[in-house]
């Protein structure tokens, strides 16, 4: 499968799933390994943030593996990283890998700016006791 293939494998997922809600395609998309788990996550954050969006900025492909550098926007209604629904926006970028065989995604992988998030929410982010 080429680059540009991939690159439209991840671009629905985000487009279609995260975005839109559609659960059903998550088989479609990911192998049996990461299914139940993203399944769960999609879930999880469309409960927390209703309105929730995921605006690509950038799709970078090198072979089977696809990087995608977005931005997060949503309203809290739901428990987020043990913070209780506050109500308010929040917005936060960051990357994900995913690594792709014959058009499915096998693995991936995820940096995000929950500090800033946690931020935004009122939340203090206190170092262990």
């Amino acid at each position: 499968m080429n680059e540009e293939k991939n690159k439209a494998v991840v671009r629905r997922y985000i487009e279609e799933v995260l975005n839109q809600g559609k659960f059903e395609l998550i088989d479609e998309f990911f192998g049996d390994k990461l299914r139940p788990q993203v399944k769960k996550i999609a879930r999880e954050l469309h409960t927390t943030f209703p309105d929730m969006h995921e605006t690509i900025h950038d799709l970078i492909a090198e072979g089977d593996t696809v990087m995608a550098y977005w931005t997060f926007r949503g309203t809290q209604q739901g428990q987020f990283l043990n913070v209780p629904p506050t109500g308010k926006p929040v917005e936060f970028t960051g990357f994900s890998i995913y690594y792709l065989k014959n058009g499915i995604i096998e693995d991936d992988l995820a940096l995000l700016d929950l500090y800033s998030a946690l931020q935004q929410l009122g939340a203090r982010v206190l170092p262990p006791a």
